[in-house]
């Protein structure tokens, strides 16, 4: 199944043409690493195809039965809200149960837990909120409790990344996601990454990551992609032809 397509794409940034007239597809299992110079244009095609700023000029058409999940290098949290209500909020009806669900175990008059309790049963949601904790703790977030405008830009990213894949989107697009991650974390994300039916998009400096996560790779030189089956060392040696 064809997930996204972008057709004839361009965009300038400050005068500076980043790309133009790029042309591919993404199909449904695919795990590709998008890779290129720092400022050539990578974060700009994500937010592009995330919908989140416009093209110059081309087309992006995204299969309307999917959803895209984007992680930003530099996400924002707002603030006056704990971890797992950041994690919850703007999200389905178990997010929204989970949600009246902590509500209510603040509430000293025990009025709101009966109606809270029932919900989760209904939606069987008690699972869910276990697995976005167990996917938090992992990436080293572990006070639940505790509010975004006092975490570290470290803390506030591993969130954003726990959030995006704990909404299980079909197509995730994730910015450097190794940033601020230690090993283990990282040979945890390579793991959950690996096993996870979830089309991927990455950007990432990190060439072990990227070999044991991706088995397709487009490079964004001079404007135009080039895009290559197979691992990083394979690319590397087609690269070189390329330029003979």
């Amino acid at each position: 199944m064809n997930y996204l397509s972008v057709s004839n794409l361009s965009k300038s940034f400050n005068e500076k043409k980043l790309f133009e007239d790029l042309t591919f597809g993404i199909q449904q299992g695919e795990k590709i690493a998008l890779v290129g110079k720092n400022g050539c244009g990578k974060s700009t095609l994500f937010t592009i195809l995330s919908g989140k700023i416009i093209a110059d000029g081309g087309d992006v058409a995204v299969n309307k039965e999917i959803r895209i999940g984007l992680l930003e290098q530099t996400p924002v949290a707002p603030n006056n809200k704990t971890v797992l209500e950041w994690i919850f909020e703007g999200s389905d009806d178990i997010a929204k149960a989970l949600q009246d669900y902590e509500d209510a175990m603040h509430d000293e008059t025990g009025l709101k837990m009966e109606k809270a309790f029932a919900e989760m049963d209904r939606l069987q949601a008690w699972d869910y909120e276990q697995r976005c904790k167990s996917i938090l703790s992992e990436l080293g977030i572990n006070d639940f409790n505790q509010k975004t405008e006092s975490m570290s830009g470290g803390q506030k990213r591993r969130m954003a990344l726990a959030k995006v894949l704990i909404t299980e989107p079909d197509l995730l697009l994730l910015d450097e996601p190794t940033n601020h991650l230690d090993l283990s974390m990282i040979a945890w994300l390579e793991n959950y990454l690996s096993k996870s039916d979830t089309t991927l998009l990455l950007i990432t400096h990190d060439r072990y990551f990227l070999d044991a996560v991706c088995n397709t790779i487009i490079e964004l030189h001079d404007g135009k992609l080039h895009k290559h089956s197979g691992n990083y060392g394979s690319y590397l040696e087609n690269k070189a032809e390329r330029f003979r």
